[in-house]
């Protein structure tokens, strides 16, 4: 059998995180099976679907770099890809359903829909439809169509249970009277979600469908429709919730739901590939940081899990930083520099110096923008202000370390150099050690302080080469 697996969105807004992990988790089952993924849009929402929403999902999709092999932009054996194209499909095949007795028209009108709900609510009972033209003559309701009334189709629900073998959630038993006699088609002409996907899936020969576990309920409707038509059924994966810290369904209280938004604040596409796998799939051996080139060979829908997954941002900004640091020097500075603002004055120095630079900073950033702060750092003449500052400032040693320091500064300024070398920060923290014979805390935080303007921070003998006399002269003379 040959894997075909799809992702199937609806252009109705952008698109949701959660959206891209079922993206994902099909795109890793095609590869990892040799298998076709195909893109379907689902646009039969003619009032709030739009091809400029559609093309920022085919966008944020590409920008994943989840590609498919079949698409309403690629084309394929089985299109049309865009449901809103595959309407006289749906008609002739819901046609075809009435005519086996399987569906018929409902001229109820919301009103009388409504009472049938307002009754069964006062009676204790589901609110199913109660069958009102569940065996009207097919005669009599062609006439009141060519009469000009427009009914819905619904479909005729079996009395009977219904089994499904999850390859998540195991063997789930949907028990008889579950659902009434369902719309599949409504008065305008156009399907239900669970009668199109049904013939689409069908149609395309979809093998397997991995989606969120908020579909079950909508597979009892379609394990039906496909007993109806015959169709064969394929393997079903309902994968874990996305939920909040406060255990509630992921939405926009949470922070950045859609993929643009991701995009925009310069997630790397790699690190949110990463991270939506994590989430409702386990590495088996146990590996939070890897790249879907990695992941394919040893993607196995055994090590799915039922459990709601928390969306977790901090560790979603972690793996973005541990992609980064895989990089090598060379890399992260040449992606790195379109993000550093252009007058940071780390554009104006050598590649040396900037290759330094990042192999310094690159292990306190998740984001390449946050190297702007540790630019602006370097050449900033400004003391920190805060109390260890002022009680390191304090010490009695103080005075003699910034007297020893501002001499050789300015003989070093005096003779044209501009940047120290580690060996020289060597030799002054040797020399006020040895000969001035300070040591301990003094000596560790009062270097730092004279030559940084800090009290913490990276290893002076890695920081202290980028770092100009000139601005360290300024930060002496605040001291």
């Amino acid at each position: 059998m040959t894997v075909r697996v799809r992702f199937a969105p609806s252009p109705t807004g952008y698109l949701h995180i959660g959206g891209l992990r079922t993206a994902l988790y099909n795109y890793l089952f095609a590869k990892a099976n040799e298998g076709q993924y195909i893109l379907r849009i689902e646009d039969t929402d003619l009032e709030r679907s739009t091809r400029e929403f559609e093309q920022k999902q085919i966008d944020d999709m590409k920008w994943a770099g989840l590609e498919w092999n079949e698409g309403p932009d690629v084309g394929g054996d089985y299109g049309p890809y865009r449901q809103s194209d595959r309407l006289d499909i749906y008609k002739e095949y819901a046609e075809k359903l009435i005519s086996e007795g399987k569906a018929f028209y409902c001229f109820c009108t919301d009103e009388e829909l409504q009472a049938m709900k307002d009754k069964a609510m006062e009676e204790n009972r589901d609110p199913h439809y109660d069958g009102t033209y569940r065996d009207y003559p097919i005669e009599k309701a062609k006439e009141r169509i060519a009469n000009g009334e427009k009914p819905v189709v619904r479909f005729k629900v079996p009395i009977k249970s219904y089994v499904l073998k999850d390859l998540v959630r195991g063997e789930v038993t949907f028990p008889e009277n579950m659902v009434g006699d369902f719309v599949i088609m409504r008065s305008s002409g156009l399907p239900v979600y669970n009668f199109c996907c049904v013939v689409d899936d069908a149609l395309m020969k979809i093998s397997h469908v991995f989606r969120g576990e908020d579909h079950l309920n909508n597979t009892l409707r379609q394990l039906m429709i496909y007993e109806a038509f015959g169709f064969d059924l394929p393997e079903f994966g309902h994968t874990s919730l996305l939920i909040g810290e406060d255990r509630q369904k992921l939405s926009k209280r949470h922070g950045a739901t859609s993929v643009t938004q991701y995009r925009e604040t310069n997630y790397l596409p790699v690190a949110l590939n990463n991270y939506l796998c994590l989430l409702g799939w386990s590495h088996p051996d146990e590996k939070d940081v890897f790249t879907l080139e990695e992941i394919i060979p040893i993607f196995d829908t055994k090590r799915f899990s039922k459990s709601s997954a928390i969306y977790d941002i901090e560790k979603l900004k972690f793996i973005n930083g541990a992609h980064i640091k895989e990089k090598s020097n060379e890399t992260i500075l040449e992606e790195a520099k379109s993000f550093i603002e252009s007058d940071n004055p780390f554009h104006n120095q050598s590649k040396e110096w900037q290759l330094g630079f990042i192999e310094l900073f690159k292990k306190y950033i998740n984001f390449y923008v946050d190297f702007n702060q540790y630019g602006k750092k370097v050449f900033d003449s400004k003391l920190s202000d805060d109390d260890e500052v002022k009680e390191i400032a304090a010490l009695e040693a103080m005075p003699t370390i910034k007297s020893y320091l501002q001499k050789v500064i300015e003989e070093k300024l005096a003779a044209g150099e501009h940047y120290p070398t580690s060996e020289d920060f060597q030799g002054w923290t040797n020399h006020v050690k040895k000969e001035l014979k300070i040591k301990g805390k003094p000596l560790f935080k009062g270097i730092r302080l004279v030559l940084t303007g800090e009290t913490q921070g990276p290893e002076l003998k890695d920081l202290i080469p980028l770092t100009p006399y000139k601005v360290i002269a300024e930060r002496i003379k605040l001291i």
